[in-house]
């Protein structure tokens, strides 16, 4: 994976989406934030370059695998998903190239996760 990354982060906490920054500020990947499904479909339809999502399941404006179902829709970029919430891993195996975590999360694991996604 490109060291040029574009990735997307679609997160509501303000907090979250400054961890985010953090955790990938020592790389050369681009972080774009942003706090709802509406807002990262219309990035993702306006950037074919957004080479990894990574993404609550719980928005304000849309949860679940109803949300994986739009982004799917919108793109076959790679999906992280990073939830607090519990959701059954059963629901997202019928979606290729995701990756899950519960929160709190293994910086180090995530690290090594985005890094060999290809």
């Amino acid at each position: 994976m490109s060291q040029n990354l574009i990735i997307l982060i679609i997160e509501p906490s303000q907090t979250e989406q400054f961890l985010y920054s953090e955790i990938f500020s020592a790389s050369e990947f681009k972080i774009i934030n942003c706090s709802s499904a509406v807002e990262a479909l219309t990035i993702l339809n306006a950037n074919s370059q957004i080479g990894l999502v990574i993404t609550d399941l719980y928005l304000p404006d849309l949860i679940g695998v109803e949300l994986l179902h739009k982004i799917r829709t919108a793109s076959r970029v790679p999906i992280i998903i990073v939830s607090s919430i519990p959701f059954q891993k059963h629901e997202v195996k019928s979606f290729t190239n995701i990756e899950t975590f519960y929160k709190p999360y293994n910086i180090s694991q995530l690290l090594k996760t985005v890094l060999s996604i290809s």
